[in-house]
């Protein structure tokens, strides 16, 4: 445990050692080093938060696979088609939709998520 919580001060460490070496030997500015060491930091920091993720690539790449194959079926129903086969459009609905005591729950769980509710729309 002891390692792991000095490895970032040993590398900040070797970090100003290198920017003091930048600083007297070629003349750079203190602000252009810190500016250069600053962004090296927060570059690595994104790619190892990016590489956190790489597992889940595959999975992803998987999951958009199956979406664009949902996507190219074809359906049978065709919406465009204006026979009565197809069904029938309608110029006004005025009415409405009453729900009474409805109950649901998910297939895979045991709690009910609606409970004898009642609602129009």
């Amino acid at each position: 445990m002891g390692y792991s919580n000095v490895a970032p001060f040993l590398v900040y460490a070797f970090v100003f050692y290198v920017m003091s070496f930048f600083i007297t030997k070629y003349g750079d500015s203190s602000e252009n080093c810190m500016v250069a060491v600053l962004v090296m930091m927060t570059a690595s920091i994104a790619i190892s938060n990016a590489n956190a993720h790489t597992p889940d690539l595959a999975r992803a790449k998987l999951a958009l696979k199956k979406i664009f194959c949902i996507l190219d079926k074809k359906t049978l129903i065709d919406p465009y088609a204006a026979n009565e086969i197809s069904g029938t459009s309608l110029e006004e609905f005025n009415c409405t939709i009453e729900f009474r005591h409805v109950w649901f729950k998910y297939p895979t769980r045991n709690e009910w998520v609606l409970k004898g509710i009642s609602f129009i729309v």
